[in-house]
């Protein structure tokens, strides 16, 4: 008998050979590929997973607007910032007025909002204000140098919050329905802001029972992010300078406490 490079044999021992290795390797190869595709799904799985004692980590949060404001202001300074602000979202009514009375009622229109801005500081010294009894509580708390201005433009209300007259953490609050960017529900929101950010968030809930969730989060080391529920109209978009929050215990420490743990030192050392 003839040898050949598959063995002894003939043509056709060699093609039985060739069709033998074939379906070794066939039968070879799917265990690598599943194997592969289990790899991926086990990571795309720890990615989704989020740590329930912090917020999920994300590479950057969406950019703090306007131009030109940054944590650690100043009210003077965010007026200073929203004067011009203002001022720039005026400019296409400026072309559709005519010179005259109707320009000077726009004027007077812009330094109206410049001074409700202006006015729209509140100091969180003593109870009550405005905001007591709103989504809004446990934001701020009284007695520790805190402080609060609000403007509207472009569909929402912001808030600003400051500490010992710092910028520390902005809210904006929009409507929710069938014309809202956002949707209709506070779970439409969510799956909006997920996507934009490529990364599921931490869900933090109203009550033990885990039925309605109250906010979820993320952030990036730097910034805080945080959509809101505030209700069946609205949700609300925070950003928080992690910095300072990281302090607000030591910050939060009213004079009132400072005292009486002094007189307990003092007490304790006669």
């Amino acid at each position: 008998m003839k040898k050949t490079m598959f063995g002894w044999g003939g043509k056709r021992s060699g093609w039985i050979a060739i069709l033998v290795a074939a379906t070794s390797l066939s039968l070879v190869a799917p265990p690598v590929l599943r194997d592969a595709d289990a790899k991926t799904k086990k990571k795309d799985a720890e990615e989704d997973e989020v740590d329930p004692a912090k917020p999920a980590p994300v590479k950057r949060t969406p950019k703090f607007k306007p131009k030109g404001l940054a944590w650690g202001m100043g009210h003077e300074k965010l007026y200073a910032v929203y004067s011009k602000v203002i001022d720039r979202d005026y400019v296409p009514r400026y072309k559709d007025v005519s010179p005259g009375v109707q320009t000077e009622r726009l004027e007077d229109e812009i330094r109206a909002k410049k001074h409700a801005f202006r006015m729209s500081h509140i100091e969180f010294k003593t109870p009550p204000t405005a905001l007591d009894g709103t989504a809004f509580q446990g934001e701020y708390t009284y007695g520790n140098k805190e402080a609060m201005m609000r403007i509207k433009r472009k569909g929402k209300v912001r808030t600003l919050f400051l500490i010992r007259d710092k910028l520390w953490k902005t809210i904006d609050v929009y409507p929710l329905g069938k014309d809202s960017k956002w949707g209709s529900t506070f779970e439409s929101a969510v799956e909006r802001l997920e996507k934009i950010l490529k990364q599921k968030g931490r869900r933090l809930y109203a009550d033990e029972e885990e039925k309605e969730v109250r906010e979820v989060d993320w952030a990036d080391g730097k910034v805080h992010l945080r959509l809101i529920n505030f209700g069946k109209k609205e949700v609300a978009v925070a950003f928080v300078d992690m910095k300072t929050e990281a302090k607000l215990d030591e910050l939060r420490t009213s004079e009132d406490e400072k005292k009486k743990k002094k007189r307990g030192v003092d007490d304790f050392l006669r």
